[in-house]
This record gives structure tokens, sequence and C-alpha cells, in this order.
């Protein structure tokens, strides 16, 4: 799986990584071993930090969220929310689809003699 951590009007320190890094580990334990690409951006206006994630999963299906918020650490938990929530969507609809419905198991007859 491929991380893209990138800032734009900012740098993008060690720390911002690590919190980031910690906070997507409970997003990938939702749907383990389809998410192929992430790539969070983090833009820092004069008042406001912007976080975006793109994340491309298996089945060639791309989930985004954005999220503005005066503090990071804020803004952080509210985008791990929204793709949480959209991860979960996405896993009970394809657990829905695949369903296996079986039929009630027959009886066989008694042999008679």
């Amino acid at each position: 799986m491929n991380i893209v951590i990138s800032g734009h009007h900012m740098d993008v320190t060690q720390d911002m990584r690590d919190e980031i890094m910690k906070r997507f580990r409970a997003v990938f334990r939702i749907f383990p071993g389809v998410i192929t690409h992430v790539r969070v951006l983090v833009e820092a206006d004069s008042f406001l930090c912007r976080l975006e994630a793109i994340m491309e999963l298996r089945t060639h299906t791309v989930i985004t969220a954005e999220v503005r918020n005066k503090d990071f650490h804020v803004a952080l938990r509210e985008l791990e929310d929204k793709l949480c929530a959209q991860l979960r969507r996405l896993k009970e609809r394809v657990e829905e689809k695949h369903k296996r419905v079986r039929p009630p198991r027959r009886r066989k007859a008694a042999a008679s003699l």
C-alpha cells in the first residue's frame, strides 16, 4: 500500500506524518487488504487547516473526503471519522451483495427394508 502525504503552502513535519499514520491505522483495519493507494493533502490557509484524503481500492473504487477546521488535530479526527464511515458503508454493501442464502436442508427419507 502506498501512502503519500504532501503539503500545500506548508511543510509537513515528521510529527504531522506520524499523527496521520496513527489515525489511518484505524481506517486500514476496517477493510484490510482492499486499500491500495492513499494520498493525503494538507493545506494551510491563513485561518483554516484543510485536509483531503483520496483512497484507491482494489475494486477501482475511489473514496475521497475533505475537512476544514482551525485545528489540525481536530480536522484529522474528523477526516478519520468520515473515511471510516464511508469504508463501513462500502463493506456492508459488499457483504450484503455477496451474502449466500442457503436453501433449507432436506432430510433424507428413511430407507425401507
